[in-house]
């Protein structure tokens, strides 16, 4: 994976179009195993996708995860705020401390009403960064 991730990264760079490694899948969405394939992709135009998956919480933390990956984050997925058994408070605060300045793409159910929902999310999304 990671060697084909480098091939990638290599022949995208020229085209502008950053290569993201979503932590995802069987094996894969342990941030361990991220963490060697970027090592084994080597390249600069190669990152990872954070998943906010709860299997990222350790102990209460994604304090470990994050930081195995943390500089090599390129887009992070969001899923529900209100979920207190993910720790999104630690997730902002470190993407911040990392100098992350990319985007969180939300990861959320439908509705139908979909304005209404988003000006809640944003609510509890603006209050995470702050």
């Amino acid at each position: 994976i990671g060697l084909a991730l480098r091939e990638c990264g290599e022949f995208a760079a020229d085209l502008g179009v950053q290569i993201r490694l979503e932590v995802h899948g069987g094996g894969t969405s342990e941030l361990r195993h991220i963490r060697t394939i970027i090592d084994v992709a080597d390249h600069g135009n190669v990152y990872v996708c954070w998943n906010s998956n709860f299997g990222e919480v350790e102990n209460g933390t994604i304090k470990n995860n994050f930081d195995l990956v943390k500089g090599k984050i390129g887009l992070v997925h969001i899923t529900e705020l209100h979920r207190r058994e993910y720790p999104w408070r630690e997730l902002f605060t470190s993407l911040k401390a990392s100098g992350y300045t990319g985007y969180t793409l939300a990861e959320i159910a439908g509705s139908s009403d979909p304005v209404r929902v988003m000006n809640f999310y944003r609510a509890l999304w603006e209050e995470l960064v702050r």
